[in-house]
């Protein structure tokens, strides 16, 4: 099960529907994206009782104040954490899920889970956030350790878990890691479109390939499957000759339904004119998985299921 981008929408009912799925899940990975640096909502699944493995990475939101010091810390997220700082008290919480540029061996499931870079933002911008935390000055440097990482791994069969996804699956606005958004400046000033996906994540799934792992999936989340100015994202890329599935299950809200708050992402999708779910629409991700959306009657939890069998996804 792949918990998609939170944003503060984590409760005991997220953990109970996991719990009674059927069949029953065998690992649970997220995302990352709980909060703006939100350690109560990272204390929540962190404190969640799960009967099964589960692997985590931190999203951009995750470090909000931190990538950008020019944002201002609210008074709550500005708080001492027994003397640590946001970051670090949500680091210790997750902790030993936190997969920051590390692995977690399942030797039950025969697989490897390993964690690409955390709080990504995606596309080519490298913020001095690397150097302090990490003292990693480029991609390059972080392709390396994400490399190394994925080929000292015990198993052969490797599950890759960032919050952004790979760069190469295409620069539609659409696609699974397109830009969705307008660039500000340069020839393209106005236009949306091109390649967000992250470069180091996609040369450290290389790596792995090159040293005899195979890569069955590729879970991550970042970039929203409703559209910035109107559409659906294509939310599954495959890539048959490797055997790789990609899944985005960045699905925001997770919630639906009655007594949800709305976050703060559907004005701009109301406002573009986008169908909520609960329309009865079908959707058709790559011509070959059909998910039928019914009316909502009561509140709706979302998660990505995955079905795998010895070494496919």
């Amino acid at each position: 099960a792949i918990v998609g981008d939170v944003h503060g929408q984590w409760d005991e009912g997220d953990a109970s529907a996991l719990r009674e799925l059927r069949p029953p899940v065998d690992l649970c990975l997220f995302v990352g994206d709980f909060g703006d640096e939100d350690v109560v909502t990272v204390e929540s699944c962190a404190r969640s009782e799960l009967p099964f493995p589960a692997a985590s990475v931190f999203g951009n939101h995750d470090a909000w104040f931190s990538l950008d010091k020019r944002k201002r810390r609210p008074k709550k997220a500005a708080r001492d954490y027994d003397g640590q700082t946001a970051l670090d008290a949500q680091r210790r919480l997750f902790a030993p899920r936190n997969l920051e540029y590390e692995r977690r061996e399942l030797p039950e499931l025969g697989l490897t889970v390993v964690g690409g870079r955390p709080y990504s933002i995606g596309g080519p911008i490298w913020p001095p956030f690397y150097v302090e935390q990490y003292g990693l000055a480029s991609q390059i440097e972080s392709a390396d350790r994400i490399g190394r990482v994925a080929t000292n791994a015990q198993a052969r069969d490797l599950v890759f878990l960032a919050h952004n996804g790979p760069a190469g699956l295409g620069a539609a606005r659409d696609d699974i890691c397109g830009r969705d958004w307008p660039h500000r400046v340069g020839a393209h000033a106005g236009q949306s479109g091109g390649d967000w996906g992250d470069r180091d994540l996609a040369d450290g799934i290389r790596m792995a390939r090159k040293a005899g792992k195979r890569v069955p999936l590729v879970a991550f989340g970042h970039l929203h499957r409703r559209l910035i100015g109107g559409g659906l994202r294509q939310m599954v890329r495959v890539d048959d000759d490797a055997g790789t599935v990609f899944l985005n299950a960045a699905q925001v809200p997770r919630w639906r339904g009655p007594g949800v708050e709305p976050l703060g992402y559907d004005a701009a999708e109301a406002a573009a004119g986008l169908a909520s779910a609960g329309d009865g629409a079908d959707e058709h991700v790559d011509g070959a998985v059909g998910v039928r959306e019914p009316a909502i009657e009561r509140k709706q939890h979302w998660f990505a299921i995955v079905e795998m069998a010895a070494g496919t996804a």
